[in-house]
């Protein structure tokens, strides 16, 4: 029998010119801990990176779609909040931490 194989979404950096790695890149990331938890389970964890930000690099026919469907199931890594602009609401308080992008990447995910 093959192994399952479980897409999870990557965690996003953007540039940041305090950050000493890649201070210049956009950088997408699967978290060794999650990866070693979800084979725990003797299947195959797969980083199913967020296509927008490939830039002049985007895949012309892919979509998020090609991998789920791919997939036998869907991890989100979690990270900061939900951002009350992605479900049509302005945040309370415009200092609180979100990620639209994320947000859109994982709800297209999910969908």
């Amino acid at each position: 029998m093959e192994p399952l194989k479980i897409g999870v979404s990557a965690r996003l950096l953007y540039p940041d010119p305090a950050r000493t790695f890649l201070p210049t890149k956009s950088v997408q990331y699967l978290e060794q801990s999650v990866a070693n938890w979800v084979m725990s389970g003797e299947v195959l964890a797969f980083m199913i990176p967020e296509m927008s930000l490939a830039t002049a690099h985007a895949p012309k026919s892919l979509k998020i779609k090609h991998y789920v469907d791919s997939l036998d199931g869907l991890l989100l890594q979690g990270g900061a909040d939900v951002s009350p602009k992605s479900y049509g609401e302005t945040p309370i308080n415009p200092l609180w931490a979100s990620d639209e992008v994320r947000d859109a990447y994982e709800i297209e995910l999910f969908q």
